[in-house]
């Protein structure tokens, strides 16, 4: 059941990678409907702004620099809870993981820094990470 579980996750969050991908290349195809509905889609759960995105052939990706980082880290957590055998991911490592995106986005309201998108995409990158190994050892093999 586990397996089967990571599985369904990895192809959901594979997906979702790829549809952000997709929208950029689209725009550069031309075909501009379905690039207006990844958009359209990601525009619910991302802010999109084009300050905290990476580019394709000029347009945006789908969804910010974080929120990239966010889906690799969940799948590539995906990836590693299917390899590995299942631990307890301890709570004091999640916390741990998540605290780069705290700080980056606490100084970035203080006024600090502007933010920078491989800051964020990394520590998004750990945040999705953490949230897929904390699940994943919580899921009974």
């Amino acid at each position: 059941m586990r397996r089967i579980i990571i599985f369904y996750f990895n192809i959901i969050f594979g997906f979702i990678i790829i549809a952000g991908i997709l929208a950029p290349v689209f725009m550069k195809l031309e075909m501009f409907f379905p690039a207006w509905v990844l958009y359209s889609l990601f525009s619910n759960v991302c802010h999109q702004d084009p300050r905290s995105s990476f580019f394709i052939y000029g347009h945006k990706v789908a969804y910010c620099a974080r929120c990239s980082g966010v889906y690799a880290g969940l799948f590539l957590g995906g990836i590693a809870g299917s390899i590995f055998k299942p631990r307890r991911f301890p709570v004091s490592a999640f916390v741990a993981m998540l605290l780069p995106l705290a700080i980056d986005r606490v100084m970035i309201e203080l006024g600090f820094y502007n933010g920078f998108r491989l800051i964020k995409f990394l520590s998004g990158l750990l945040c999705g990470m953490a949230i897929s190994l904390l699940v994943f050892s919580r899921v009974k093999p």
